[in-house]
C-alpha cells in the first residue's frame, strides 16, 4: 500500500512500536559479555567442573569469590558461539520468508522464538531435570533467532515516510545496536536487587514478544508499505506533511516479494497495468545520459539499486538511501565497479574472485569480532594479570558496545557514501589491524580502552561495509542470495570459535596472544588479497567504464 493511504498519526506510531521492539529484542545476544558474570553467580555449568580445576574469579558487583572452571567457561562461550552461528546463519532463510509471506508472518515467527526463550529460560530448572536437552543453550539460541526476524522485518516501515526514509532507517538500526545493552540493565537491577535471577528478568522480558504479537494484529497494516520513487507524482514535497488523497495503482500484498526473484521481474506480482510507468519514472532523462547508461549496466540493476530496500541486511548494519544519486554519481562512488557483476548468472557469481575474497574477509573478520564480544573478559585478566581491571574495562565495553553503533551511524553513512570502496576496505582493514595490536598490551589499561573502544566503532563500520560492497558490486536485485549466504558462510565457520577458546585454555594456558597474533596475521593476508584485486579491477575495467562518459 502507499503510504497516504494511512494517517499520518498512525505511521508515527507505527514507526515507534518497532523501534521500541528493535531496542530490546534487535540483537540482546550481543550483550552477552555483560550477562556472562551472571550466568557463573548462578552457577551454571558449574556441575562439569572437578575440585581441583577450579579457579576463583571476583563477582565485581558483590565482592564475592565465585569459582570457575575451563570446561564451564568453555560451555559458557559456547552459549554466544552457536548464538552468533544462528543469528548470522539465519539470514538467508529469514529473506525467503519475507519474500514469500511478507514482513508481519516473519515479525510473529519472531515473536515465537522470543516467547520460547522466555519460557525456557524462565524454566531452567525443570528443563535441566527432564535431562532432554540443555535449557540454556536452547534459550539463549532462540532469543538470537528472534531478534533478526523482528528486526529485519520491521525495513519496510522507512517507506511509511519516503522523505524521511534514510532517517527511520538509522533509527531502527540505533535501536538494533542500542538491543545489545539489554542485559545491562539486567545488571543495574540485580545490582539493586540481588536477588533479582536470570529467571525473574525472563518473566519481564515475556512483554516484548507479546507487545509485538499485538503490535501486528492491532496496528500494523495488513499490507507493506510500497516504496516510492523520489520523481513519481506520489513522491511528497513536504516533509511536514507527507500524505496525499490519490487512487492507488500499486498494492504490496503479504505475499509480495521484497527481493525481486527474478533479474526482469517476471514472476513478481503485478496489479496493476500503470506499475511500470511509476517504477521507470525514476530513469527518464531528457539528455538521454541515464538511457546511456542503462544499456551497459541494466536500466533494472540501476532501478533495484536506487530504490533499494533489501529484506536482507545484516542486523549491525547501516542501511543508506541513495534513490537521489545519478547513474553517473553511482559509477563514481563506486569507482567505475557499480554492479560489474549484476548481470552474471548466479554461478557465476559464487565462483568470481569477487564473493570468494569478501567471503573470506567477512569470515575472518566475523570470527576475530565474535571471539573477542564472548572472551573480552578472561583476556584481559591475562593481559591486566588483574581480575578487577578485566572487570572495570567490561563494565566499559559493556556501556559502549550499544553506543558504539549510535554513534557512528553518520560517520559511516558519509564514508560510504563519499569514498570508493578500495579507500574504505583499506581504512577498514588498517583499523583492524591496529584494534588487533592493541588486544595484545600487557598491563596498560589505556590500550584496552583504546582497543574497546576503536572496536565498537569498528563493528558498525564492517558490516555496513560488506553489504554495502555486495550491493555495488553484485547488484541489489541477487543482493539476497549473495549476502545472505555471505553471512551465513561466516556464521558456519563462527563455529570456529570454540576451537580457539580451547586452545586458548589449555595449549596457551589462558594466553590470548597466539591466537590474536594469528587472527590478525589471517587478517592481513586475506584484506591484502582483497584489497589489491579491488584496486586491479578498478584500475583496469573501473576507468574504461568510466572514460565512457
Amino acid at each position: 500500500m502507499k503510504y497516504f493511504e494511512v494517517s499520518s498519526s498512525k505511521r508515527i506510531a507505527q514507526v515507534s512500536c518497532a523501534i521500541i521492539w528493535c531496542i530490546f529484542a534487535g540483537g540482546p545476544i550481543f550483550g552477552f559479555a555483560a550477562l556472562k558474570p551472571f550466568l557463573i553467580k548462578e552457577g551454571v555449568y558449574q556441575n562439569v567442573c572437578i575440585p581441583e580445576e577450579k579457579f576463583q574469579v571476583t563477582d565485581f558487583l558483590h565482592g564475592l569469590e565465585k569459582t570457575l572452571c575451563t570446561e564451564q567457561d568453555l560451555k559458557l562461550n559456547f552459549i554466544f558461539t552457536v548464538s552468533a552461528v544462528l543469528t548470522n546463519v539465519s539470514s538467508l532463510p529469514i529473506g525467503y520468508i519475507l519474500d514469500f509471506y511478507g514482513p508481519k508472518v516473519c515479525s510473529l515467527i519472531g515473536s515465537f522464538f522470543l516467547l520460547s526463550s522466555c519460557i525456557i529460560l524462565i524454566n531452567t530448572k525443570f528443563f535441566l531435570s527432564l535431562d532432554i536437552f540443555d535449557p540454556y543453550l536452547a534459550g539463549f539460541g532462540l532469543l538470537a533467532l528472534g531478534g533478526p526476524f523482528t528486526y529485519i522485518s520491521s525495513f519496510q516501515l522507512s517507506n511509511s515516510f519516503p522523505i524521511n526514509s534514510g532517517t527511520i532507517l538509522a533509527l531502527l538500526t540505533g535501536a538494533f545496536d542500542a538491543s545489545s545493552a539489554t542485559f545491562v540493565f539486567y545488571k543495574i537491577i540485580n545490582n539493586l536487587f540481588p536477588k533479582f535471577l536470570i529467571s525473574d528478568f525472563f518473566k519481564f522480558y515475556l512483554v516484548i514478544p507479546i507487545f509485538i504479537v499485538s503490535v501486528q494484529f492491532l496496528l500494523m497494516e495488513k499490507d507493506s508499505y510500497l516504496q516510492i520513487n523520489p520523481s513519481s507524482p506520489d513522491y511528497p514535497t513536504n516533509k511536514f506533511n507527507q500524505s496525499k488523497n490519490q487512487d492507488v495503482n500499486v498494492i504490496v500484498n503479504e505475499t509480495t516479494s521484497l527481493l525481486p526473484h527474478t533479474r526482469d521481474n517476471e514472476n513478481i506480482p503485478n496489479n496493476s497495468n500503470n506499475n511500470n510507468n511509476n517504477n521507470n519514472s525514476i530513469l527518464d532523462d531528457p539528455s538521454g545520459r541515464v538511457t546511456t547508461l542503462s544499456s551497459r549496466l541494466s536500466i533494472s540493476s540501476i532501478e533495484g539499486y536506487q530504490r533499494r530496500r533489501s529484506s536482507l541486511v545484516d542486523i549491525n548494519r547501516l542501511s543508506r538511501v541513495e534513490e537521489n544519486l545519478s547513474p553517473e554519481e553511482l559509477l563514481q562512488h563506486s569507482g567505475g565497479l557499480f554492479n560489474i557483476m549484476a548481470e552474471k548468472p548466479l554461478k557465476s557469481q559464487y565462483l568470481s574472485a569477487w564473493f570468494i575474497l569478501i567471503t573470506l574477509f567477512t569470515v575472518i573478520q566475523m570470527l576475530r569480532l565474535n571471539y573477542f564480544i564472548s572472551t573480552i573478559n578472561s583476556q584481559y585478566t591475562y593481559l591486566f594479570d588483574s581480575n578487577d581491571k578485566a572487570n572495570d574495562l567490561n563494565r566499559i565495553f559493556d556501556i559502549l558496545l550499544p553506543l558504539g553503533g549510535i554513534i557512528s551511524i553518520p560517520f559511516v553513512g558519509y564514508f560510504l557514501d563519499t569514498y570508493q570502496p578500495v579507500t574504505v576496505l583499506t581504512t577498514l582493514s588498517l583499523l583492524n589491524i591496529v584494534i588487533g595490536v592493541s588486544g595484545i598490551v600487557k598491563n596498560n589499561f589505556f590500550f584496552g580502552i583504546l582497543n574497546v573502544s576503536l572496536f565498537v566503532l569498528w563493528r558498525p563500520f564492517f558490516y555496513t561495509t560488506v553489504s554495502d560492497f555486495v550491493g555495488k558490486i553484485f547488484g541489489f536485485l541477487s543482493f539476497g542470495i549473495i549476502y545472505g549466504s555471505i553471512m551465513s558462510f561466516a556464521g558456519i565457520f563462527n563455529y570456529c570459535q570454540k576451537i580457539l577458546d580451547v586452545y586458548t585454555h589449555t595449549i596457551f594456558n589462558m594466553n590470548p596472544i597466539p591466537i590474536n597474533l594469528i587472527l590478525i596475521t589471517l587478517t592481513f593476508i586475506i584484506s591484502s588479497s582483497l584489497i589489491i584485486f579491488v584496486n586491479y579491477q578498478a584500475s583496469s575495467i573501473g576507468k574504461k567504464k568510466l572514460a565512457e562518459f
